[in-house]
């Protein structure tokens, strides 16, 4: 039998491999909704930042379901290899070159395109890379500044949002938060 401090050791070691487990990079997405944006967050499972970009996306969803969908990928391994193959021929502005943080938003659209190509499902789809969390509060601020919730939930910021008794388990985004609007 192990000292008290192996068990332990052997338990956390444990935890942390149940919670920061593989996540297989996502199936293609299917054909973006005709008439509608999708909204697309991805970033770590556990992430202030990554949280309040997920509520925050889910609201303006929640708020305009006629323009937006949402789409959420949440891991911890394989967000920068995703990440890179996504962006890979998405043409950033310059203020976005060499975000390397968690959140990654964009938006993704069958508009005509203006931000970067990709290869969806339904043919070729517009890529607008917005950044992380900061810039995803400047981008609602600039577009949804007439939507009181969508505001609301844009000022609370990621501590805030994790705090807020409507969300306590938020940290746990990724398991907890809400569903996205398409699905992996």
């Amino acid at each position: 039998m192990g000292s008290s401090k192996t068990r332990f050791i052997g338990s956390a070691v444990k935890q942390y491999r149940k919670l920061f487990k593989a996540v297989p990079s996502p199936q293609p997405m299917p054909p973006i909704t005709a008439g509608k944006s999708r909204l697309c967050v991805a970033g770590f499972q556990i992430s202030p930042a990554t949280s309040h970009a997920h509520f925050l996306a889910s609201e303006i969803a929640k708020q305009h379901p006629d323009q937006y969908e949402t789409w959420f990928y949440w891991t911890f391994s394989e967000y920068y290899p995703y990440i890179i193959g996504k962006f890979k021929h998405v043409e950033f502005p310059a203020e976005l070159k060499g975000h390397d943080t968690s959140p990654m938003v964009w938006i993704e659209s069958a508009a005509a395109p203006t931000g970067g190509e990709g290869e969806g499902e339904g043919g070729k789809i517009d890529i607008i890379p917005i950044g992380g969390d900061v810039e995803m509060v400047r981008w609602v601020g600039a577009n949804f500044k007439d939507s009181q919730e969508v505001m609301a939930c844009a000022d609370k910021g990621p501590w805030k949002t994790m705090l807020d008794i409507d969300s306590v388990s938020s940290v746990l985004h990724a398991r907890n938060g809400p569903k996205a609007t398409v699905p992996l």
